[in-house]
């Protein structure tokens, strides 16, 4: 008898310490919006700037003095323990180096550092576990077809 009472007693112990330490602790990650932009607000009125600003025009007028299509379109994407990048695609492809000079100069008035620098710390963070998958960040066509 006092065998199975010891038993029940370190059964006790052991629920008690189980309940105590065996519990996982509560984790929050950070999605691909909060590792580029730090909350969503900021990767909206991005998206907005744009799509109505300098860039805009800059696409409407390129469309209008060659009569083609001239647009781009911008993704960011973090996964856990892979990493983070920018995805950025324009048509015609000759006009990414001045679209990506565009998109940084609102990125910067919005955050108050480069993509690439955002790009960077997205990537630490996601090798460390952070990140939500891809994200539509903004896009804009001036279609002449």
């Amino acid at each position: 008898m006092k065998s199975l009472e010891k038993l029940a007693e370190l059964a006790d112990k052991f629920e008690a310490k189980l309940a105590k330490y065996g519990q996982a602790p509560t984790v929050s990650q950070q999605g691909t919006t909060e590792l580029f932009f730090g909350d969503e607000g900021k990767q909206r009125a991005f998206n907005a700037a744009a799509q109505g600003g300098a860039l805009a025009k800059f696409l409407t007028d390129t469309a209008t003095k060659t009569q083609k299509t001239a647009g781009f379109d911008l993704k960011a994407t973090a996964n856990p323990q892979k990493g983070a990048s920018w995805l950025l695609t324009t048509n015609p492809p000759v006009l990414k180096g001045a679209v990506s000079r565009y998109l940084d100069a609102e990125f910067k008035k919005l955050t108050g550092k480069g993509m690439r620098e955002a790009q960077a710390l997205a990537d630490k963070a996601a090798k460390g576990g952070a990140g939500s998958g891809t994200l539509d960040i903004a896009s804009f066509s001036a279609d002449m077809d």
